[in-house]
């Protein structure tokens, strides 16, 4: 009989498959890392800085659906706000809305050192935190 530990997904065989061709298996190991939460959090955020767009936007697909998306991926998110892809930029808007209130200091304080590209995402993240809060 295999033990739990043998049963639990392999965060490096998830993240190989987050770099896949294919969109079903990023899919797929994007649920996966979603579901092992705070486990996964710190790949997750290094996956952000990825030079492949379809990698970084499954790595930031499940930090969004985790339950509690970590805060620790502000940073990195702020910084996808400057990238050349609306699809990047939008998940990274999304992601950071649904952190919410806990992405607020870093959001305000990104804010100032950012370019307009960044600026337009920050207070559209922020827009999306205080409509969250208020719904």
């Amino acid at each position: 009989m295999a033990s739990e530990s043998d049963t639990e997904p392999d965060i490096d065989a998830l993240v190989a498959d987050l770099k896949d061709d294919n969109g079903n298996v990023r899919q797929k190991a994007c649920r996966a890392l979603s579901r092992m939460g705070p486990a996964a959090v710190p790949t997750l955020v290094s996956l952000l800085g990825d030079e492949n767009g379809p990698t970084r936007t499954s790595a930031m697909n499940a930090l969004l659906t985790m339950r509690d998306p970590a805060e620790e991926a502000a940073p990195a998110l702020i910084d996808s706000l400057d990238h050349d892809s609306d699809a990047i930029r939008d998940s990274a808007i999304w992601t950071l809305t649904v952190i919410g209130k806990a992405a607020e200091p870093i959001l305000h304080e990104a804010l100032h050192v950012s370019n307009g590209r960044m600026e337009d995402g920050i207070e559209r993240a922020l827009a999306g935190i205080a409509a969250r809060a208020d719904g």
